[in-house]
């Protein structure tokens, strides 16, 4: 699958989601990367696959295996 393609079948992917949905956005390289928590804002979870589809750095990303960031979308 093509980079783009990966992008709009995530994208077909939140938008077929019911809005009680909780949806979140993890990139994968050398290690895991939260790029956005699980919400039921599907809009944001759609601007987080944009920015990470334009290649985009965002300050609130974290690496998914650090202690801080561990299941921390579960305690909200």
């Amino acid at each position: 699958m093509r980079p783009l393609e990966r992008e709009l079948a995530a994208r077909d992917f939140v938008r077929d989601q019911p809005s009680s949905v909780k949806i979140g956005v993890v990139a994968f390289g050398p290690s895991a990367l939260i790029v956005q928590n699980p919400t039921f804002d599907h809009p944001t979870v759609l601007r987080a696959i944009n920015d990470l589809s334009l290649g985009a750095v965002a300050p609130h990303w974290r690496r998914a295996s650090s202690p801080r960031s561990r299941h921390s979308w579960a305690r909200r």
